[in-house]
């Protein structure tokens, strides 16, 4: 499994976004991406998930940071799947 590290700062405010790369599936790229699903092992996970088709087809994959923001105190690290 491929992994990515992203940033954002302490002080984003909700709404900030940080774009990911889409997934992709060499073998069969018309069929393979049926969804995007964010799995968080929390209950209050400060980012959503927004996914939007683009006019080629391909897919906009950004996460979206919720209300009240992030708090270092409370998770230095976030992870997820």
């Amino acid at each position: 499994m491929d992994r990515t590290r992203v940033y954002m700062s302490e002080g984003s405010l909700p709404g900030a976004s940080i774009s990911v790369q889409p997934a992709q599936d060499i073998d069969s790229p018309d069929n393979g991406i049926v969804a995007y699903h964010l799995v968080d092992d929390t209950d209050s996970a400060p980012f959503d998930l927004s996914v939007e088709r683009t006019t080629d087809g391909s897919h906009d994959v950004r996460l979206v940071l919720q209300s009240p923001g992030l708090d270092r105190e409370v998770n230095s690290k976030l992870f997820y799947v």
